[in-house]
C-alpha cells in the first residue's frame, strides 16, 4: 500500500527511479548503491532493505 510508505522513502525511490530510467550510463549497481546509502543516512534496516528490493525490481524491469 502506497499511503503507509513514509514520504521520504517515496523520494528517495523516485529519485533512483528517475536515475535508472534517464542516466542509462550510470551502472545499476551503482544506483542502487547510492540511493540504500541514502536511506541508511535516514532510516534504519527495514527501509533501506526496501529501498534495496524495490529499486533491484525495478531496475531489472527497466534495463533488461
Amino acid at each position: 500500500n502506497k499511503d503507509r510508505v513514509l514520504p521520504l522513502v517515496r523520494m528517495i525511490l523516485r529519485c533512483g527511479v528517475f536515475e535508472l530510467m534517464v542516466l542509462m550510463e550510470t551502472p545499476t549497481p551503482v544506483v542502487i548503491s547510492e540511493y540504500v546509502k541514502l536511506a541508511e543516512l535516514f532510516f534504519d534496516e527495514p527501509e533501506k532493505k526496501l529501498v534495496h528490493a524495490l529499486l533491484d525490481k525495478i531496475a531489472k524491469e527497466i534495463r533488461a
